[in-house]
């Protein structure tokens, strides 16, 4: 088996071929991996990690102000 370069070359068509057929396989998995995020469930994920960290940084500015 033949590994194909990742750029595409002009001067030779069967290589520019293997190329867009490479990109192409990682086309379709970044778009699955897009289609699997749930958006109902990512803004209350946001909205948590948000309130964890507003919940740390004040815990730790109240301890240097009681400390």
């Amino acid at each position: 088996m033949r590994s194909a370069s990742a750029t595409t070359d002009v001067s030779n068509p069967e290589r520019s071929e293997e190329a867009s057929v490479l990109f192409a396989d990682r086309r379709n998995r970044l778009d699955n991996v897009v289609q699997a995020i749930d958006l109902g469930l990512l803004a209350p994920l946001l909205v948590g990690m948000a309130a964890v960290i507003i919940f740390v940084l004040s815990y730790a500015y109240l301890l240097q102000k009681l400390g």
